[in-house]
């Protein structure tokens, strides 16, 4: 059954949605066979998959350039050759040379050309400077017991394009090596897209399911219209995979991996933090406003020489603090020499960590402490 929404005009959190339309298909069990009117003024939640595990890949502040690869991943006697966590391969795609349909008799008559089988389950959205899009999922939608191990059991996630009168798929992952005859050890869950304020485009949110617990991933557009993965600044740092990004209001959790392991501490474990995006880095961060830091709590050590073997992070106050921040400005970064780490201090470790070829985590690491202390010491 194929069913469509058209959004002629969303506008949500101070953002205006023009032309977005979406439809889903297969044999999911979420909206797809619910009756949903043909117009709504709301923007619409849509499940998709996810191929995202936890990473600790350095974060580039920098969009990715075309550089075409291939969209498979290499395969012997149907099955992947390789055991490690697969990532999604992008090829880079031209924006298609006429706009994207508006009226949905024409969104649906492409959208029916999509190549999906009959257990497919599949959705597909419009973007008006990217064009038409779709996500293609297989498999159990949950790790743990499955039915059967033949090729409808095998984890299997793709993104396609619509360009020149042709659907190209962009992004594949296959978890082949994943599903054994009666347990997924991953699956792909779902996803959202998700409004954030400061972002004149919707991000598109995907989930993991796995026995260490879900984690989710965020993607954007890039300037080339190709998928880009983006991770979350919060006041643990600098999170590639947080536990969760929600809708409604867009905020994020983390997991217990990205938190210092001490109840005290502001990053630990907690409540959904409300996000916004920072343009700066073309990331989502926690709203650097009051919520950010409820609290600043003293360093673990005074001396800033006994700091530089730790990590420390944000919304923590103390002599340590005061001396990072003071190396900041010795070596040009501007920040408030006031001894609390707040989201301030944090953009500023991150654009010290960025333009010294540091990875940008967010956090007065050793490996930034290195660079920060003056020569000899």
């Amino acid at each position: 059954m194929r069913q469509s929404i058209t959004v002629l005009t969303a506008a949500l959190a101070g953002l205006t949605l023009s032309a977005c339309s979406v439809t889903t298909g297969g044999n999911s069990d979420d909206t797809a066979d619910a009756g949903v009117p043909a117009t709504t003024d709301v923007v619409v939640t849509i499940p998709v998959p996810s191929t995202d595990a936890p990473s600790s890949t350095p974060t580039s502040t920098t969009e990715p350039v075309d550089v075409a690869t291939t969209d498979d991943t290499s395969t012997t006697d149907g099955a992947p050759t390789t055991t490690d966590p697969p990532s999604a391969i992008t090829v880079p795609v031209p924006v298609p040379t006429t706009s994207a349909p508006v009226n949905t008799d024409e969104f649906e008559a492409i959208t029916a050309t999509l190549p999906v089988d009959d257990d497919d389950r599949w959705t597909a959205w419009s973007t008006e400077r990217c064009g038409l899009r779709a996500v293609v999922l297989n498999g159990p939608t949950e790790w743990g017991v499955i039915d059967n191990a033949d090729g409808s059991a095998t984890p299997e996630f793709a993104i396609w394009h619509h360009a020149d009168g042709e659907w190209v798929r962009t992004d594949h992952s296959w978890l082949g090596d994943t599903t054994t005859s009666d347990t997924a050890a991953f699956a792909f869950s779902s996803a959202e897209l998700i409004i954030l304020d400061g972002l004149d485009e919707p991000v598109l949110v995907t989930s993991l399911s796995s026995a260490d617990g879900p984690s989710a991933t965020v993607r954007i557009l890039d300037t080339n219209c190709n998928w880009w993965t983006r991770p979350v600044i919060t006041p643990c740092g600098v999170v590639a995979a947080p536990q969760a990004v929600t809708p409604f209001p867009a905020s994020v959790t983390i997991m217990m991996a990205d938190a210092i392991d001490a109840p005290e501490w502001p990053c630990s474990v907690g409540d959904p933090w409300p996000i916004v995006w920072n343009e700066e880095f073309r990331m989502p961060t926690v709203d650097p406003g009051a919520q950010f830091c409820s609290d600043y709590v003293p360093t673990e050590v005074d001396d800033p020489m006994q700091a530089m073997a730790l990590t420390t992070t944000a919304c923590t106050r103390g002599d340590v603090i005061t001396a990072a921040q003071s190396m900041l400005v010795d070596r040009g970064v501007a920040v408030d020499v006031d001894g609390e780490f707040g989201p301030g201090t944090l953009r500023a470790v991150m654009r010290f960590q960025r333009d010294n070829g540091l990875e940008v985590t967010g956090r007065l690491d050793p490996a930034t402490w290195s660079l920060l202390r003056p020569a000899g010491e």
